[in-house]
């Protein structure tokens, strides 16, 4: 696969980035070319990714919304 690259709402739903993060994060372990921009509020995403392995983190970005 080619590189891609996705945004996705992580605030979106009942549940919002407790589902939606963990899903993201599985889909980094089988698509090694994925990089993803999360959609949402830093302030709650960046906790949800702080024990993630710096060679995920490095391939997603938060984007203030």
């Amino acid at each position: 696969m080619a590189n891609l690259t996705l945004a996705l709402d992580a605030m979106f739903g009942d549940n919002g980035p407790r589902i939606i993060v963990p899903a993201a994060l599985q889909a980094f372990v089988s698509n090694p070319q994925l990089r993803l921009l999360l959609v949402g509020i830093p302030e709650i995403l960046n906790p949800l990714l702080a024990d993630q392995r710096a060679e995920l983190r490095e391939r997603l970005q938060i984007i203030p919304a």
